[in-house]
């Protein structure tokens, strides 16, 4: 699959019924939340999103998404860089 940019929004209903999957990245400095939380920029996120329905008709969303974060230490108050890694079913 093509790493391509991420959508900002999709149609869950239409995205479920053709099966779509997304695979891309997400520029971090897109992401203030996180970057304020932050030691400094968080880098690109590598996302993954499938779409579907089950056997029941319902529609559901799996997704991933992978980076890395400059955080400061609370204990020793050094930086640090740690991979942060989300799913979702």
């Amino acid at each position: 699959m093509q790493t391509v940019k991420i959508p900002v929004s999709i149609d869950p209903i239409r995205a479920a019924s053709s099966q779509l999957s997304f695979e891309g990245l997400i520029p971090g400095k897109q992401l203030k939340r996180l970057n304020e939380l932050s030691a400094g920029d968080c880098s690109n996120v590598t996302v993954s999103l499938q779409c579907g329905e089950d056997l029941q008709g319902i529609v559901y969303l799996k997704g991933k998404a992978v980076t890395e974060l400059t955080l400061i230490c609370q204990r020793c108050m050094t930086l640090f860089t740690t991979e942060v890694r989300s799913t979702s079913v």
